[in-house]
């Protein structure tokens, strides 16, 4: 396997490749020899969801515990379902909530202000809820 680039070339017996499904579409990588059509026509099939992130970082950790996620009912928070706690693997009170699907679009219809409004008062109170009911409190 040789590949070629704008710098340099590189040469090894085996290659794997992992590249945005948007790449291959439009063919901006070139096979030699060309991939078997039922390959290409794959890639024309397959679409790319919507995926965003919010990072949220706070001035002091406010939940207890290391998790490395919160995973909620959509029915709990219908805009997110997953916050992942970046504090569990930097030690800094950082937490990610990954927004897909419909949840992908409605952060792109809302000013950075409105989500900083909306995560400052949903997330403590969901964390806080969440742990009272799991002590039974």
């Amino acid at each position: 396997v040789r590949v070629i680039t704008k710098k340099e070339t590189f040469t090894a017996d085996y290659v794997i490749l992992t590249v945005p499904i948007s790449l291959l579409q439009q063919q901006k990588i070139r096979f030699t020899p060309a991939l078997p059509d039922s390959k290409q026509q794959s890639f024309h099939k397959m679409r790319m969801g919507l995926f965003n992130k919010v990072f949220m970082e706070f001035s002091e950790k406010f939940w207890k515990g290391d998790p490395h996620f919160f995973a909620f009912q959509k029915e709990v928070l219908k805009n997110s379902g997953v916050v992942f706690n970046y504090h569990a693997y930097t030690s800094k009170p950082i937490l990610v909530a990954f927004h897909v699907g419909e949840s992908g679009k409605w952060v792109e219809a809302q000013s950075e202000t409105d989500i900083k409004k909306h995560w400052r008062e949903t997330l403590p109170r969901l964390i806080l809820e969440k742990r009272s009911r799991s002590n039974g409190y």
